[in-house]
């Protein structure tokens, strides 16, 4: 609870002292500032560049409770110093140099999984390291958005925090909670 207070105070002092992403430097000109959401979460208008089922599935499925895992991607990269990035599935290294106060990644997960490991640097990271896991579901375009009630859950923006790295190799990787108990792994080179 206190690492999350911690952050949360770092990113609203961030936004405070942000006036339409940038500020004044101590010589008087302007400087670019990028922020992470003042709620370390992705909003709904960051969701656009999620696949669409048809990418991952190839088409029109069959719904059926608790699908298995069938996809990891490492969605977003955010930290103080750039804040968030994108990169595409097939990217293993970030584009931009990240670092500062605070480091967060999201893994986009589609399926239902039951071991989940995360390690940065090699090292396992504590569970909580995962501070928010968000429920996907697709809407009537065949996209993922954040769940409505009554929805079926295809998956989850899973959320870790690696502050206190500046840079490194972070990896995930989760088991299919039913046939074919698959595991799959994804992982990034943080610049």
């Amino acid at each position: 609870m206190h690492r999350k207070l911690m952050i949360l105070t770092l990113l609203a002092a961030l936004n405070a002292t942000a006036a339409d992403g940038q500020q004044t430097s101590p010589e008087g000109t302007l400087s670019s500032v990028a922020t992470l959401s003042r709620v370390l979460h992705l909003d709904a208008s960051q969701l656009s560049k999620l696949p669409t089922r048809e990418q991952l599935e190839g088409g029109p499925v069959k719904l059926a409770p608790a699908p298995p895992l069938s996809h990891l991607q490492v969605y977003a990269v955010g930290s103080s110093n750039q804040g968030w990035e994108y990169p595409s599935a097939n990217t293993y290294a970030t584009a931009l140099d990240h670092g500062g106060p605070v480091l967060l990644v999201v893994i986009l997960e589609i399926g239902y999984g039951y071991s989940r490991f995360a390690k940065m640097n090699g090292g396992q990271l504590p569970s909580s390291a995962n501070y928010l896991d968000e429920a996907l579901c697709w809407n009537a375009y065949g996209q993922l958005a954040y769940c409505s009630a009554g929805q079926t859950v295809a998956g989850w923006l899973r959320y870790y925090d690696v502050s206190g790295y500046e840079s490194g190799s972070f990896t995930y990787q989760n088991t299919s909670t039913n046939s074919p108990w698959n595991t799959m792994y994804t992982q990034i080179s943080i610049r």
